[in-house]
């Protein structure tokens, strides 16, 4: 008897691991060409435009943030490289029909930090634990943020677009379609989500930094 039952928990469990549908949101396109130099500087934001709901196939109605990445880029004179940085998830401002801009802080994940001692594309990952559940047809920034001050490139694609990539130093947002470069194309940065039933995420409680100071972070 103990058997049978182990033999349908075993079932059970994988059943649940089956319906999970996992996606990928954000530009997970290839870097092309030298990278957005003397424009990284840490203590700024970065955040990119997602729409789970159009770039995902699920059915389902809410989705759970996995984890953030993002392509960075070091010359040999930068590194080695120490720094600390935030995944964020922002609400998406209409200012126009279709066009967005990041808005309220839904989300900020614990600090990681991370070491480069040598130059090239390096991929940071960060992780994004009690994530509550969002709605999939809404629109959405997925973000980073640096805390720390270090020299650094950004390394993009061969896709310029308007409205979808945006830098924060601490005086707003501005779209990086704007900026001066030596090649066209946007910041690669990208989120990994699950899909599943609405109300099948728990979430509890973050009893660690205060919500005011995670939140001027990304403002």
């Amino acid at each position: 008897m103990k058997t049978r039952i182990f033999q349908v928990l075993i079932l059970m469990i994988a059943v649940l691991v089956i319906a999970d549908d996992f996606c990928t949101i954000g530009n997970m396109g290839d870097p092309v060409g030298l990278p957005l130099f003397e424009v990284l500087h840490g203590q700024e934001s970065y955040a990119y435009l997602v729409r789970p709901g159009e770039e995902c196939s699920s059915q389902e109605e809410v989705f759970e943030l996995l984890k953030l990445s993002m392509l960075l880029d070091f010359f040999i004179e930068q590194v080695p490289v120490n720094f600390t940085c935030r995944a964020g998830f922002l609400k998406a401002l209409e200012v126009q029909p279709g066009q967005f801009v990041p808005a309220e802080l839904l989300y900020s994940s614990p600090p990681a930090t991370f070491q480069f001692n040598q130059p090239g594309i390096h991929m940071i990952e960060v992780g994004t634990p009690e994530f509550g559940e969002q709605i999939m047809d809404d629109v959405y920034f997925i973000a980073i943020h640096f805390e720390t001050p270090f020299e650094g490139n950004l390394p993009i694609d061969s896709f310029p677009e308007a409205g979808v990539a945006f830098r924060n130093d601490g005086s707003g947002w501005v779209d990086m379609d704007t900026f001066g470069r030596t090649a066209s194309g946007k910041i690669i940065a990208w989120g990994d989500i699950v899909c599943r039933p609405a109300g099948a995420i728990s979430v509890e409680p973050d009893s660690g930094v205060s919500w005011g100071y995670v939140k001027s972070l990304f403002n």
